[in-house]
């Protein structure tokens, strides 16, 4: 049989892949999430300040990418943190990948089942939808990165859906208004949402040594974070216009209901096609994590000088399935507890993203890495 390398380098792939896998590491909320509190319209303006705020953090994430330190890949870190800090460490980055695992696969089986197979056990798609990651994942690091880009193209257009929204009569311009609102309890839940919604990039730091190191990094990093935001304001804007502020704060899943009331001559239910593409997303999303997750154990156990194994591989997955279904069937039943595990994930994310780039920066600093 042949040996897997799961972890395996040919040649480095093009800096400009970060643009397509940053992009797409931000914007899964899109259709998984849209919490009440996101139906105000002074939100617009708190998505552009944020935006301009993660756009600086993305600055300090870039600096980092460019030090000698993060051009070695692993052998950066040992030498920036040791090897026991650096099991330490990875340890606890596991937690907010199985928190993001657990979140991601639940949530778009629980959209796929509402959709599209109503009467098939969500246990059965769980296990179908993770057999579909790890098919992907088992390809290697290399291939699931270049997935990112197939990814990239097959979902970005559907964006373009919600153009006719835009125009009377779909629009009704006043919901837009006020677009000014004093800061409240529900404001900050908001705030905290974008945050997380902007989050993502952060993960860069493990997918280094696969990308080419390229001063147009920040450049990539830039176009990445602007397209997040056009996203993130067309669904806000959209979702107002249709639905108005009030209506809204009651539906929980707007990207999708919106895509019901488009009309197609070839096909009849559009949110079907639209829950049907995004599989290649979330796929993507949770074949990486997978790799991270499996790349993470063999750090803590220390096996980073051996060979990948389809064994071990297997056994990490098993663990990420058996984990999922327990918080489905046991800890996941009800809607204010999956109110709970969306502010986990809310507030991990936001944390991550803000604390990873510049923790590394400063411990670079202290550590004397210079720049290439």
């Amino acid at each position: 049989m042949k040996p897997l390398s799961l972890f395996r380098k040919s040649k480095p792939l093009k800096a400009v892949t970060i643009f397509f896998l940053v992009n797409r590491f931000q914007v899964f909320f899109l259709l998984l999430v849209f919490p009440e509190y996101m139906a105000s319209p002074h939100l617009i303006w708190l998505i552009i300040v944020l935006g301009l705020l993660s756009q600086g953090n993305l600055f300090i994430l870039s600096k980092w990418l460019s030090t000698t330190y993060a051009a070695k890949g692993y052998l950066g870190f040992v030498d920036l943190f040791g090897e026991w800090k650096l099991r330490l460490f990875t340890a606890i980055a596991l937690v907010p990948v199985l928190v993001k695992v657990s979140f991601l696969t639940i949530n778009y089986v629980a959209v796929t089942r509402q959709y599209i197979f109503p009467s098939i056990s969500p246990v059965w798609l769980i296990v179908v939808f993770l057999l579909i990651s790890m098919y992907v994942a088992i390809k290697g690091m290399e291939n699931t990165i270049r997935f990112s880009i197939i990814t990239f193209f097959i979902v970005i257009w559907m964006i373009l859906m919600f153009l006719p929204f835009f125009f009377p009569p779909n629009a009704a311009w006043f919901n837009l208004l006020p677009l000014t609102s004093t800061l409240s309890h529900q404001s900050w839940k908001g705030i905290m949402f974008i945050w997380a919604s902007l989050s993502g990039p952060e993960y860069l730091i493990c997918l280094v040594p696969w990308l080419k190191q390229d001063k147009k990094v920040g450049r990539y990093l830039t176009w990445a974070n602007i397209l997040t935001i056009g996203e993130l304001l067309i669904v806000l804007i959209t979702s107002l216009l249709f639905f108005g502020q009030n209506y809204l704060k009651l539906i929980k899943l707007p990207y999708i209901e919106m895509t019901r009331y488009l009309q197609s001559p070839v096909f009849e239910r559009i949110d079907m096609v639209v829950i049907s593409f995004y599989l290649f997303h979330f796929v993507f999303m949770i074949a990486i994590l997978l790799l991270f997750f499996y790349g993470g154990v063999r750090i803590i156990f220390n096996k980073t000088n051996t060979k990948t194994t389809r064994k071990g591989f297997f056994l990490s997955t098993l663990l990420i399935a058996a984990l999922i279904l327990f918080l489905y069937q046991i800890l996941w039943t009800y809607e204010n507890q999956f109110k709970v595990f969306m502010n986990i994930d809310i507030w991990v994310s936001g944390f991550t993203y803000l604390f990873i780039p510049s923790f590394l920066v400063i411990y670079s600093k202290i550590k004397g890495g210079s720049r290439r």
